[in-house]
């Protein structure tokens, strides 16, 4: 069955035969199942348990993704606070309507609407500021709402140096309204709901606000109190597969022209062209070896900052296959050279550089191998997309520029409150989850604790995988599961008084002395200030201490 979405119905993966994870003795609690469904909706509950956050305020990348047919993407961003309708990114104004701010149920299953019930004024409204509505760009603004009873007339409306407004009818059912504008840049923007025609007393449930570019409203982006982008659902990108949820730590790509090269310090031995078709949704960049040239080369610009032990990336294509290089300079001496075998098909390359910079660093993409040889390349052609420059030891998601270097914000992305308290049991439980991540540095993709360090449940991977509980700030078990294969790992951890264990990939390992922590959230996002990379593709929680055997079952 295809995943489905639609506002107040959740219809994932159904209990199928041939599922491990479900064709047992009892059934899970929590089953989330992101590459399936492509949500972070549970499949046990139907409701979107896990809240995730990545920070698009002050200019921070949305980030992108690779879609079911191999094209990236840039996910969509909620440019609201408190999508909800809550405080304090909303308030009351004018002739003040009575405002209960969340407790109502809403289209997405939780309890989260806000209750407005308007006075007997047309300036009886509740508003919300915004930062900034840019001049000339396209918005869409979208809001989903419901009368306690017949139907009534209302009005959403902005105030951005003129006043816009649009008429919509509100019934007993959920709908989503949704307007597009643009914008005018002026002072003190905002975004005000008020009731036509009242004569007091008029209710209205109000849910699931969005303010985004373009002009279509996309699917809901939960914010609180920051603007956020949208959870990425991320594929392979030769295959197509569906690889689960990507959390990644934030970075920031120092190449300030990420894809147009007619903005790079120096393009030697050839010719440049644009409009070249990409793996993404703009053009590339062609150079062309000139007659009788040797080499040729394209040389990002500088990054003129400090810094150390960066990763470069690019995207390369040629006409035929042959033997490229790219180079990383510190102050402007080679620290690094990766020789890679381009084909016709796109290919994202990457090398590292160790070491510190002072007055800059730069990228270069060299047409052939070793730039010495004598050969001739005339004619050759090399398509170049999507450079990147980031501080670190593996390379992250493309995050595309245009003048100026772009961060991108770590994703957040956990289970809390009564979120969590509804599937999770104290006393005993398993734990299972898959996952692709590098393993340099450690990486902690699931943590289950008491919002310290002091009493958790933690699995660990660095060159293998490790299952740590600890109570009162006290280690009581620390299992080694085994050896990580590639690239994605199956892994289980059963817990009970005096009763633990850990599998991997079908593999166990038991410990039989520990007590058992009390714990509040679930977190597949950071631990230690170190933020998990990678995709999950599955976590599911069963609230019994599954036997061994079942352990090795279901990682295998």
């Amino acid at each position: 069955m295809s995943p489905i979405y639609v506002p107040g119905k959740v219809i994932l993966q159904s209990q199928a035969s041939n599922d491990p994870l479900l064709d047992l003795n009892t059934q899970p609690s929590l089953d989330l199942q992101f590459a399936t469904s492509k949500t972070l909706n549970d499949r046990v509950s139907g409701l979107p348990l896990v809240d995730h956050q990545r920070d698009v305020s002050s200019g921070k990348s949305a980030g992108t993704y690779v879609d079911s047919t191999g094209v990236i993407r840039t996910s969509k961003a909620n440019l609201l606070t408190y999508s909800s309708v809550d405080t304090p990114g909303w308030a009351a104004a004018g002739t003040l309507p009575t405002v209960i701010w969340n407790g109502f149920s809403d289209p997405s299953g939780l309890n989260e609407a806000a209750k407005i019930t308007f006075a007997n004024s047309s300036n009886s409204q509740i508003q919300q500021s915004v930062s900034t509505f840019a001049s000339g760009v396209t918005y869409t603004y979208s809001l989903y709402v419901r009368t306690l009873s017949g139907t009534q007339d209302f009005l959403l409306f902005r105030f951005d140096g003129a006043d816009y407004s649009q008429q919509f009818t509100a019934t007993t059912s959920w709908q989503r309204f949704q307007w597009t504008f643009a914008g005018a840049g002026g002072l003190a923007p905002s975004v005000r709901v008020r009731c036509v025609s009242p004569v007091g007393g008029e209710v209205l449930f109000v849910w699931g606000a969005q303010l985004e570019e373009g002009s279509t409203a996309s699917p809901y982006i939960k914010t609180t109190n920051l603007p956020s982008a949208a959870p990425r659902f991320d594929h392979d990108p030769t295959t197509g597969e569906s690889l689960g949820l990507l959390i990644e730590e934030g970075r920031t790509n120092l190449i300030t022209y990420s894809e147009d090269l007619s903005q790079w310090t120096s393009i030697d031995n050839a010719t440049l062209s644009t409009a070249i078709s990409t793996p993404g949704s703009t053009a590339a960049s062609r150079l062309t070896s000139t007659t009788s040239s040797t080499w040729a080369r394209a040389w990002a610009p500088l990054y003129s900052g400090s810094g150390a032990d960066t990763v470069g990336s690019v995207y390369l294509r040629g006409d035929t296959p042959f033997t490229a290089s790219l180079r990383i300079r510190y102050d402007n001496v080679q620290v690094s050279i990766q020789n890679v075998n381009v084909t016709t098909d796109w290919q994202r390359f990457s090398l590292n550089a160790t070491g510190s910079f002072t007055g800059g660093a730069d990228l270069m993409v060299f047409l052939n191998a070793d730039g010495v040889s004598g050969t001739s390349v005339s004619g050759r052609t090399l398509d170049i997309w999507g450079a990147q420059l980031e501080a670190g030891d593996f390379p992250t998601s493309y995050i595309p520029t245009s003048g100026s270097t772009v961060p991108r914000a770590a994703d957040v992305a956990s289970i809390t409150g009564s979120n969590f308290s509804r599937w999770y049991n104290q006393g005993e439980g398993t734990i299972s989850f898959r996952v692709k991540s590098p393993t340099n540095p450690v990486q902690y993709p699931v943590v289950i604790d008491d919002s310290t360090n002091n009493n958790r449940h933690l699995f660990a991977i660095s060159n293998s995988y490790q299952y740590q509980i600890r109570v009162s700030g006290s280690t009581e078990a620390q299992m080694d599961a085994g050896s990580v294969l590639s690239p994605f790992n199956s892994i289980a951890g059963g817990y009970k008084t005096n009763n633990t264990a850990v599998a991997l990939n079908g593999s166990v390992n038991v410990d039989n002395i520990a007590s058992i922590p009390t714990c509040n959230r679930l977190s597949i996002y950071r631990y230690s200030g170190v933020t998990f990379n990678g995709h999950i593709s599955r976590l599911t929680y069963y609230p019994y201490r599954l036997p061994d055997a079942t352990l090795q079952e279901i990682t295998s």
